[in-house]
C-alpha cells in the first residue's frame, strides 16, 4: 500500500474537521519537523511521537517520527501505548508559532531584497555596534533555525577574542594591516553579543537538557560578552541572563561569595537580581542576598564617591525597583535634549523639551550610549539603574531604529578597539611569568646562606 494511500485509509478513523487538520499537518512534512522539534526537543532520532487532534485529548492521535514523516492514524479511544504525546493545546501553540516563524522570514527575506539570507548574517558582522533594531528583527527570524549554534557560537567568539587580545595588547600606533585586526576584533565582540540575544530569545526553549546544562555551567552563559567591559553589551548580556533564568541561579550564587575583581562582581550580582526581577519566586531570597553582602574593596575604591549612590540603588531592589526606571527615564530624556545639537537629525527626531522625548526612544538611546565599566566610575551605577527595563522590554527595544542610529553612531577608528584591548590589559594586569630559581652547582654555596657547600646543604637530598 502506497504512503498517501494508507494515510487516507486511517482518516476515516477520524471526524471530518480531525480529517481535515490531519490532513494540513500531513502535507507539511518541514512544519510538522519544527512543531515536534519545539514541543519535544530531546526526542530520540528514531522515536515517534503522537500528536493530539482533539481538545479533549482523547484521540484521535496523528502518530509521525521527529522528521515529520506520517506513521498512522490512531482512532477515538486507542490509546498511544508508550508513545511521547503532543497534547492539543502544546500543538495548537506550536501551530501559531509556526505560522509566526514563517511570516518573520517573509519579513527577512524582503529586508534582504536582492540579498540571500546568508546576507543577513554577513551584514550584522559588518555593521558591528551600528545594527539597527529592523536588522536586528530580520535576523531574528532565522533564530528558531540556528538558535543551537548561535549560543555554541558565541562562546568560541569570546574564546577567539582572548587570544586576539593578547596580540593587539602590542599594538602602539596601528599600521593598515593592524587596523584591520583591530576592526575584525571590534565586529566579532559585537556580533558575539548579538548572537547570544538572539539565542535567548525564547528562553531555554527548544534545546535539550544537557545543553542547558553546558551552556549555564558555574553561571558563564554570558561572560563572554559581559567582560568586554563595555556597558552596552554588559546590558545585552544581562537581558539574555534574564530570559535564561534558574539554571544559572547556582553557578551565580557561587560566582558572587567569591567574586574579587570588579566586574566578577558586576556580573554575578547584577545577573542574580535580573533573574529576581523576572521570577518573583526567587526575588526575596536574591535581593536578600545581593543587598546584604558588602561589595569587594577592589569595587568600592573605583566607585570612588559614588559608592554613596551605589549603595542606595542597591537597597532600592528591596522596595520599589521600578523607580529605577523612571530614574533613568528623565536622566536620559535630559541627555538626549542637551546632545541632540551636536547631530544632524531631521525635526520629528529633535525636541524643545526632555518632557517630550518619547519613552522608548529616550531609554533605547541612552541603552546604547557606550560607556566603560572598567574606568568609569559612574558606569556600575549606571548599570544598576538599567536592570528594570531590561527585564521587561523585548530584544529589539536593545537597538536603535535605523533612522535613528544613522544619526547618532559615532564612525569607526581603529583607536576605539585598541582602547578596549588596552583597558582590559589595565583592569587585569599584565600575565605574571613564572620564574624558577637557578639550581646553583653542587660545589657551589648553598643559597640558603649557611656557608657549606650546596652538596652538603639543601642540595643533600638531591
Amino acid at each position: 500500500m502506497g504512503h498517501a494511500a494508507h494515510f487516507l485509509e486511517r482518516l476515516e478513523r477520524a471526524s471530518a474537521a480531525e480529517a481535515d487538520d490531519a490532513l494540513a499537518l500531513y502535507r507539511d512534512v518541514p512544519g510538522l519537523a519544527f512543531m515536534v522539534f519545539r514541543c519535544l526537543p530531546d526526542l530520540a532520532a528514531e522515536a515517534r511521537v503522537a500528536l493530539s487532534l482533539n481538545a479533549a485529548d482523547k484521540g484521535p492521535h496523528l502518530v509521525v517520527t521527529r522528521e515529520g514523516q506520517f506513521v498512522t492514524c490512531l482512532g477515538r479511544g486507542m490509546a498511544p501505548r508508550g508513545l511521547p504525546v503532543v497534547n492539543h493545546q502544546a500543538l495548537t501553540a506550536a501551530r501559531a508559532e509556526l505560522a509566526e516563524q514563517r511570516r518573520r522570514m517573509q519579513l527577512a527575506r524582503e529586508l534582504a531584497g536582492s540579498e540571500d539570507l546568508k546576507g543577513l548574517w554577513q551584514r550584522l558582522l559588518a555593521k558591528a555596534e551600528a545594527v539597527s533594531r529592523e536588522e536586528f528583527l530580520a535576523v531574528a527570524a532565522l533564530q528558531p533555525l540556528l538558535k543551537k549554534r548561535l549560543l555554541v557560537s558565541h562562546l568560541r567568539i569570546a574564546d577567539d577574542l582572548a587570544e586576539a587580545r593578547e596580540l593587539l595588547k602590542k599594538v602602539q600606533r596601528p599600521t593598515a594591516a593592524q587596523a584591520k585586526h583591530l576592526r575584525a576584533f571590534w565586529q566579532s565582540a559585537w556580533f558575539m553579543g548579538d548572537q547570544l540575544v538572539l539565542g535567548c530569545l525564547d528562553g531555554r526553549r527548544g534545546l535539550t537538557q544537557e545543553l542547558i546544562r553546558v551552556l549555564s555551567a558555574e553561571g558563564y552563559l554570558a561572560w563572554g560578552v559581559f567582560r568586554q567591559g563595555e556597558q552596552v553589551l554588559a546590558l545585552r548580556a544581562l537581558w539574555a541572563m534574564g530570559r535564561w533564568g534558574k539554571p544559572l541561579l547556582e553557578g551565580l550564587t557561587a560566582m558572587f561569595s567569591k567574586a574579587s575583581t570588579l566586574l566578577s562582581w558586576m556580573y554575578s550580582a547584577c545577573g542574580l537580581l535580573m533573574i529576581a526581577l523576572r521570577y518573583p519566586q526567587y526575588r526575596r531570597r536574591i535581593t536578600d542576598l545581593v543587598t546584604a553582602s558588602r561589595p569587594p574593596d577592589i569595587l568600592l575604591d573605583h566607585l570612588g564617591k559614588a559608592a554613596g549612590a551605589f549603595a542606595k540603588i542597591l537597597v532600592k531592589y528591596r522596595t520599589s525597583p521600578e523607580d529605577l526606571t523612571d530614574l533613568s527615564l528623565q536622566w536620559w530624556r535630559r541627555e538626549y535634549v542637551r546632545f541632540q545639537d551636536k547631530v544632524h537629525s531631521p525635526a520629528h527626531l529633535r525636541f524643545a523639551t526632555a518632557a517630550e522625548v518619547p519613552e522608548d526612544l529616550a531609554l533605547t538611546w541612552g541603552a546604547n550610549q557606550e560607556a566603560d565599566l572598567m574606568n568609569d566610575p559612574a558606569a556600575p551605577v549606571a548599570l544598576l539603574m538599567w536592570l528594570p527595563w531590561l527585564a521587561r522590554v523585548e530584544a529589539q527595544e536593545l537597538y536603535l531604529p535605523a533612522e535613528v542610529a544613522a544619526v547618532w553612531r559615532t564612525p569607526w577608528r581603529p583607536e576605539r578597539a585598541l582602547a578596549w584591548v588596552q583597558r582590559y590589559e589595565d583592569h587585569y594586569g599584565p600575565r605574571q611569568p613564572v620564574t624558577v630559581a637557578a639550581v646553583p652547582g653542587r660545589n657551589a654555596p648553598c643559597t640558603c646562606g649557611s656557608g657549606k657547600k650546596y652538596k652538603r646543604c639543601c642540595g643533600a637530598a638531591a
